[in-house]
């Protein structure tokens, strides 16, 4: 992969996990009205896993960010699709490590873990 496209998949996770955390936002404050910190993490980070793995099972793993960075995900079999949104999810938990290790590596943590050198195409 290049600079270019590396650059892209981390745009895309930044914007999945703005949407996320907004979509989250909306509905623990307006449906559960509470304002408890460590409640409001947990469900964003639960709606991040959800939306990962629904993205990753429907639409072959094209999120949101995907869609409006024009990248096309490699095909995965189910039970890597299972564990890239896990990875997926835990690498938006630690955005600011996720940043400075695309800074140093210049990869996202999730394809460093992976280790694999599947191919992510621009259309």
């Amino acid at each position: 992969m290049t600079k270019r496209n590396d650059f892209l998949r981390l745009l895309a996770l930044l914007i999945d996990s703005l949407f996320v955390s907004f979509i989250s936002s909306f509905l623990f404050n307006f449906v559960v009205n509470t304002s408890l910190s460590t409640r409001i993490h947990s469900f964003e980070v639960f709606c991040l896993l959800l939306y990962f793995i629904v993205f990753d099972l429907r639409n072959d793993g094209q999120t949101l960010g995907m869609i409006l960075t024009k990248i096309t995900p490699t095909k995965r079999e189910l039970k890597n699709r299972i564990s890239h949104s896990f990875l997926k999810t835990m690498s938006i938990v630690v955005f600011p490590i996720t940043i400075l290790v695309y800074l140093i590596k210049g990869k996202i943590i999730h394809d460093l873990l992976e280790d694999k050198n599947e191919s992510v195409y621009l259309e």
